[in-house]
């Protein structure tokens, strides 16, 4: 019997649907359908009842499961004395300051449990960041789903949709509108940030007409998100951007309004990590998507 059979029982047992399971465990149906097999064979008696259509505990599943949710929480206490005995790192890599916020907010929640990891943050642009988690000089990193398709050595970890939105001064014709669509700032200057953001899907619209706009147009480019934020609000131009990389609790202290683009596509956002981040690594990403649900 081990932790990832457990983990998969209580979690089957939870949404009482194996899809649903596996989809927050990040595994395959068959995996997890193949973890509750042997755990079965393990114990000896059938845990589940399944049809095509339900899934339910058996009366062994039942009182299994009292007792597998106290050898887990034992198992992750037990970790978590480890881990506080010492000084160790988490070292974190960003795309953005603005992504500081919630960070810090996960932080304070995460410290409870964990007041002997000592975390810090690196900026860089996401190809940068890649290669120090290859090279393990950083733990987790920001990311979105795109950057860990056909990489064998890398896995995401989910925490939201994103999309773009349109950066304009509040004084901006366009600032009232409720979504922009991508030909009415077409003659616009755009102001962008000298840094890769987050890679998104390549048949995005907006990743299209970046390219083009770039091509076609004197844009101005900097190197800080301050300094775009800045530019934007003098009236230099706009700038598209997706939530992670707008502050938008403070859009009132720069006079800036922020317009979704209408033809953006959403695309999973969260952390990246090698394939298999040490026990308090993913023990902060969910802290941190509890934290990002308070923030919708």
């Amino acid at each position: 019997m081990n932790t990832r059979q457990i983990e998969c029982f209580m979690s089957v047992a939870e949404h009482l649907n194996f899809t649903k399971a596996a989809g927050e465990l990040y595994l395959s149906v068959p995996t997890v359908t193949h973890h509750i097999q042997s755990l079965e064979d393990e114990v000896g008696e059938k845990l589940f009842e399944r049809s095509k259509r339900t899934v339910r505990l058996t009366k062994a599943g039942e009182t299994f499961l009292y007792d597998a949710q106290a050898m887990y929480d034992i198992y992750r206490l037990a970790l978590r004395r480890v881990h506080d005995g010492r000084n160790r790192p988490m070292r974190i890599g960003c795309t953005s300051r603005f992504q500081f916020g919630e960070l810090g907010v996960a932080l304070r929640h995460f410290r409870n449990e964990y007041p002997g990891v000592l975390p810090g943050m690196t900026i860089a642009d996401h190809g940068r960041l890649i290669g120090l988690l290859r090279n393990r000089e950083i733990d987790i990193m920001f990311g979105s789903e795109y950057m860990v398709r056909g990489e064998d050595d890398l896995k995401f970890h989910f925490v939201n949709d994103q999309v773009s939105y349109v950066l304009m001064s509040d004084k901006h014709p366009l600032a009232q509108m409720g979504a922009i669509a991508l030909d009415d700032i077409k003659d616009e200057k755009l102001v962008y940030v000298n840094r890769k953001p987050v890679p998104l899907q390549s048949d995005n619209p907006v990743k299209q007409i970046l390219a083009m706009h770039t091509r076609d147009h004197r844009d101005i480019k900097c190197d800080e998100d301050v300094t775009c934020l800045t530019l934007v609000a003098a009236g230099y131009g706009i700038a598209i951007l997706p939530a992670y990389r707008i502050p938008f609790a403070e859009l009132g202290v720069y006079s800036l309004k922020a317009v979704p683009v209408a033809e953006a596509n959403s695309f999973g956002y969260g952390f990246v990590t090698l394939t298999e981040p040490e026990h308090h690594i993913t023990d902060f990403v969910s802290v941190y998507r509890g934290v990002d649900a308070t923030f919708k």
